[in-house]
């Protein structure tokens, strides 16, 4: 039989021992294990208090409450310290019922991330840097831009820049103008409506402007009525033509260049050709000095000829058939063709044929565009100019279709294709696609020369499990030294750096 109970050194010495109940301090040096039997419980409960002078190390501690003392030296019990950004990747708080797990965790990029609504308690405020950002009531003043598309009843407005309201009303603060109808108005205050262009403004000093800025009619009217009308001739009615209901009263003197009284009997000048004369040299002949100035009649062809200067007062112009034809200040509207050699500065410019430029043409005060025979350069930061076959900028490059980017090329050399905002869009590709690969094989569609992430899966090449790096679960490993027996790739089974693998599709010899 084996010695159970032996001294030694003065100590008791006892290989085995089974209690039930023991009392009093108890002092061990040494250390101690718990094993479990299945006759007995594996748990160890304490009934009281434990005093760990050193640290606990255990897999896992479940507990209900955690008290730390505010002392110098004594660390926060949820400061999570890592290595990497990437193992502190998902620590934080995991609150979990019955149902479902909600997080509170730190993310990689900085940030901390939440499963669950973020309820702060009453006048209190989300903070940047100490400074609060947004309340329960309004936004912090620090906060000037955003892309809100609906408020609610405004007690105040004020813009410093452009403002456009519905697409009907616009408001220009570089030159003051407001347009309704129009975001080109041709005056403080213009309003197009009906193929009326109507301005209010000034176009000269000490002169202030009510009218239209087109060849149209304007009407002032009361109860609905037009009362005045100012036709885009230069003729002024006064009244109803039909009802006659006019009453003009004049408080002063009225001066007049010519005054024509309609119901007067009037017989204008006639020139009729007879048996022996024609109507040819008949009109107004001014004759003093034994010299002739004449307004008469013509031949081959027909014609009004003048052997002196037609000058019209201001403002009047030259008409054909009732269309402008020539102003002080612009051809009519009529005028299509010409043959002009030479012009001055032009304010606007459309061709709507074929443009010939033979020189270089400089567009704008600091020759903003510079077009040549062989390119167009925009003179501004980023330096655009674009040739017959190439395009080039100082800095990036943007294609935007309908207000929105669809292709963009970074200063870096970083491009963009397609709209991160608006992922439905299609995007076909037709021929032979690489990446990274300058020759690919002619009878391969798609080829890519490094290790590939399809929808957040990795693939990778290898002649054995990677040894490094951070994988997920899912990821692969294609072998690249395939024989008889072994497989045709390894599958990460547990994140991690380099994670757990195990491998799959095992090649069988025939």
């Amino acid at each position: 039989m084996n010695q159970l109970l032996s001294i030694v050194d003065d100590k008791l010495v006892i290989d085995k021992l089974r209690v039930k109940f023991t009392e009093g301090p108890l002092t061990h040096a040494g250390s101690l294990e718990v094993i479990g039997t299945s006759q007995f419980n594996d748990n160890v409960s304490i009934a009281r208090n434990i005093n760990v002078v050193g640290s606990i190390t255990a897999d896992t501690i479940n507990v209900k409450h955690i008290i730390t003392e505010e002392s110098g030296g004594v660390r926060d019990p949820f400061a999570f310290t890592a290595n990497t950004e990437q193992e502190l990747d998902g620590k934080g708080f995991h609150f979990t019922d019955g149902l479902a797990t909600r997080l509170f965790v730190y993310k990689e990029g900085g940030r901390l991330w939440s499963t669950v609504n973020l309820d702060l308690a009453n006048e209190r405020s989300y903070c940047i840097d100490q400074i609060p950002v947004l309340s329960a009531e309004k936004l912090g003043s620090s906060v000037v831009h955003s892309n809100l598309q609906t408020v609610g009843k405004l007690h105040k407005l004020q813009v410093a820049g452009a403002v456009s309201f519905g697409e009907w009303a616009f408001f220009n603060h570089i030159h003051s103008r407001l347009g309704i109808n129009t975001d080109s108005p041709n005056g403080s205050i213009g309003i197009q409506e009906n193929n009326v262009d109507l301005v209010l403004g000034s176009y000269k000093n000490d002169y202030g402007y009510v009218g239209t800025f087109n060849n149209t009619n304007l009407e002032l009217g009361t109860d609905n009525t037009a009362r005045i009308t100012l036709r885009g001739t230069g003729e002024i009615d006064i009244g109803h033509a039909k009802y006659k209901n006019a009453v003009v009263r004049i408080y002063g003197k009225l001066e007049v260049d010519d005054l024509v009284n309609h119901n007067a009997k009037t017989e204008p000048l006639y020139f009729k050709a007879t048996k022996d004369s024609t109507i040819y040299g008949t009109g107004i002949v001014w004759s003093q000095d034994n010299s002739n100035r004449q307004f008469t009649y013509a031949a081959n062809p027909d014609r009004i000829w003048s052997s002196e200067t037609i000058d019209l007062s201001d403002e009047k112009y030259y008409s054909i058939n009732g269309n402008i034809v020539l102003s002080k200040n612009a051809l009519g509207e009529s005028v299509t063709s010409s043959s002009l050699t030479k012009v001055g500065a032009l304010e606007s410019l459309v061709v709507g044929g074929e443009a010939n430029l033979r020189t270089v043409v400089n567009v704008g005060a600091n020759n903003e565009i510079v077009l040549t025979r062989d390119h167009i350069k925009f003179n501004d930061n980023n330096q655009l100019t674009i040739t017959g076959n190439s395009l080039s900028v100082a800095e990036s490059f943007t294609i935007n279709c309908d207000s929105e980017q669809e292709f963009k090329i970074e200063s870096d050399g970083a491009i963009e294709l397609g709209n991160r905002h608006n992922t439905n869009r299609r995007v076909s590709m037709y021929g032979q696609v690489s990446v990274g690969v300058s020759n690919p094989e002619s009878d391969v569609a798609f080829t890519v020369g490094g290790a590939v992430n399809l929808n957040g899966k990795k693939f990778v090449k290898g002649t054995t499990i990677p040894s490094s790096g951070r994988y997920s679960v899912g990821d692969i490993c294609w072998n690249t030294q395939p024989e008889a027996t072994s497989y045709v790739g390894w599958i990460c089974i547990r994140e991690g750096t380099p994670g757990e693998w195990l491998p799959f599709g095992q090649i069988v010899s025939q």
